[in-house]
């Protein structure tokens, strides 16, 4: 920090803007300075004159340059790291598109694309601290993965960047019944709207979609043990879990 409010500061070609930086860690979109020829005689440096920092992990710096005719050339260097994101709520949507998702995270300043998966989003807008984008879900299927494209770089698929267009089951209640069937089963979860079919293992139950969260549903008759209850719809089948697990006694 004290090195780069020092405008007139000089560095050298091999050390380049990045240097200015003092952070080796982080990275730059602009050529490397290193590969930079000045003509003999020519003083070697990188000159840098100004710098902007719109967020804690991306500054942009303004300096100049001598080429390897002798002449100044204008150099504009962004630095800082790619962007990352944390948390993605809410994390599920409907297939048809037009959730309003919410990506937490960092490095997002510049950014040019938000993609759900391999689909862009519909639009967004990233906060002027560059740590937030509202954007709109596109039509999808499946669980995929939120990516923010920046001038750093494109964020990275972690478990946090996750968004399901999958039904998901958070709860049976109850979670058993007799082998004979006919129990009165509310499912509990996600993206239900639209639901083509519920199973109770690979036999087919009889239901009703009372919201998006809730289903009501009604056990086939079944042999004794546990089977996993499953939801089918537009968005695909949900994920197979603990919460699904369905008791016949």
């Amino acid at each position: 920090k004290r090195a780069i409010d020092e405008h007139k500061t000089y560095y050298t070609h091999t050390q380049g803007l990045l240097e200015a930086l003092s952070a080796g860690t982080w990275t730059t979109t602009a050529a490397p300075l290193a590969s930079l020829s000045p003509a003999p005689g020519a003083n070697p440096t990188v000159s840098l004159h100004d710098l902007s920092c719109p967020s804690v992990n991306q500054c942009v710096a303004v300096g100049s340059y001598l080429d390897s005719s002798g002449h100044t050339q204008g150099l504009i260097g962004t630095f800082g790291q790619p962007p990352v994101v944390t948390k993605v709520r809410p994390a599920y949507g409907a297939p048809i598109g037009g959730t309003r998702v919410r990506i937490s995270g960092r490095g997002f300043i510049g950014a040019t694309a938000v993609d759900f998966g391999s689909s862009p989003a519909a639009s967004f807008r990233v906060n002027k601290r560059g740590t937030m984008i509202t954007a709109t879900a596109p039509a999808g299927t499946g669980l995929v993965f939120v990516t923010v494209v920046a001038p750093l770089g494109v964020s990275a698929d972690v478990p946090a960047s996750q968004f399901s267009y999958e039904p998901s089951i958070i709860r049976l209640r109850p979670s058993s019944g007799t082998f004979a069937g006919g129990a009165r089963v509310v499912i509990a979860g996600t993206n239900f709207l639209g639901t083509t079919a519920v199973h109770f293992g690979s036999k087919a139950a009889s239901f009703s979609v009372r919201s998006n969260r809730e289903i009501v549903a009604t056990s086939p008759p079944a042999t004794v043990g546990s089977v996993d209850v499953t939801v089918a719809g537009p968005g695909g089948t949900s994920p197979v879990s603990s919460a699904d697990v369905f008791t016949y006694s």
